[in-house]
């Protein structure tokens, strides 16, 4: 009985042994390493100013973004606008957005007065510290009234993805 209950002990040992010994071994492969861009931040922004005087008339707004540094921020800018073209003059919209601590220093621009969706797609590379962008909007327009039942105005959309580089094993 007793060599009975030893040699199933040994049997149960080898089995328990022999099922786990892949896990107890080093693995001989060297894992791939990659660098890889990580979302660190994603910000929101939107602004928008229909404008409702005849004479026509100014809008600005400045924000300030913060980046964390170290990376690469993709921004993804989308303009909806409508600007009657009037026979003497036609509104517009111009963001522009440039280091907040160097204005001269103008990192992305665009002015516009079309009609319509438009889609802008700018990345920021490679900065090495936190930086403070300012975005800029000014923009112009009035209410068309009685020659179109629709006044001038814009939508402002910008989403901005900051990533940085970090290494992985692939």
């Amino acid at each position: 009985m007793i060599t009975m209950d030893i040699k199933l002990i040994a049997t149960l040992t080898i089995l328990l042994a022999s099922s786990i010994s892949g896990c107890l071994s080093e693995i001989d492969e060297e894992s791939e390493m990659e660098d890889r861009l990580i979302l660190i931040n994603t910000q929101y922004w939107n602004d928008s100013h229909q404008f409702n005087n005849i004479i026509g008339g100014g809008y600005t707004n400045s924000t300030m973004m913060n980046l964390s540094g170290n990376g690469t921020t993709l921004f993804n800018i989308n303009i909806q606008s409508y600007f009657f073209d009037a026979m003497v003059w036609k509104g517009h919209i111009n963001l522009t957005i440039f280091e907040t601590n160097n204005e001269s220093n103008i990192m992305w621009s665009n002015e516009s007065n079309k009609t319509g969706d438009s889609t802008y797609l700018w990345e920021y590379n490679d900065y090495t510290s936190p930086q403070n962008l300012t975005l800029r909007v000014r923009a112009s327009g009035m209410d068309s009234e009685p020659d179109n039942p629709m006044a001038d105005y814009f939508i402002l959309t910008i989403i901005s993805e900051e990533m940085q580089k970090r290494v992985v094993s692939v």
